[in-house]
């Protein structure tokens, strides 16, 4: 435990417990974004024989107040693209190879690119836009105006950082990564 005298604000009353480590100097803890990267439609890959298997990208928030929620954009039964939820880790898709921290831009604080990032899932209109497969199903790149999770990603993280943070994974492909979901589709709509 940390020794010492904790700054106190004023507010017109006495601080009584002024002791660095105790309740009055403990802070709740930023959230922290990260970015979670599974192989794509695994159970699909007996099928098929793709030279290196295509990722697929969901963000994941953990925040010692809220708790956790995970995101990332799936397709309807109609092939239509949809905001997806993840209320507890457990409910995550198994396969993950990687996992990355993504930092709010510099003029952000780490609430408030958490806040963003959940109201800008929050705000997309589920059933819009089409759900693509890249060219050649696993391709290495999706066709011009075609988005699939990987775009909804790329998408939701660039309409609340200003632009898509660079993410490469040597012997993966990232379909959709390279043509995100304009950003304007994760803002609030009005009617």
């Amino acid at each position: 435990m940390t020794t010492g005298k904790a700054k106190s604000k004023p507010s017109g009353k006495v601080v009584t417990n002024t002791n660095l480590g105790s309740v009055i100097a403990v802070k709740h803890a930023a959230p922290v974004v990260e970015l979670y990267a599974r192989v794509a439609v695994s159970e699909l890959m007996g099928m098929f024989s793709p030279k290196s298997p295509s990722l697929h990208f969901l963000i994941v928030i953990w925040d010692s107040y809220s708790g956790f929620i995970g995101v990332d954009g799936q397709p309807t039964a109609d092939k239509k693209i949809r905001t997806n939820f993840y209320r507890a880790k457990s409910d995550l898709p198994g396969g993950i190879v990687s996992i990355k921290t993504i930092h709010p831009p510099s003029n952000m604080s780490a609430q408030t690119f958490a806040d963003r990032l959940i109201v800008g899932a929050k705000s997309f209109e589920d059933g819009v836009l089409n759900y693509s497969f890249p060219d050649n199903v696993f391709g290495e790149k999706m066709g011009e105006g075609e988005y699939n999770s990987s775009s909804y990603v790329a998408g939701l993280l660039g309409s609340v950082m200003g632009y898509v943070p660079s993410f490469t994974m040597p012997g993966y492909q990232m379909p959709g990564w390279e043509n995100p979901i304009p950003f304007h589709c994760f803002r609030k709509h009005v009617r």
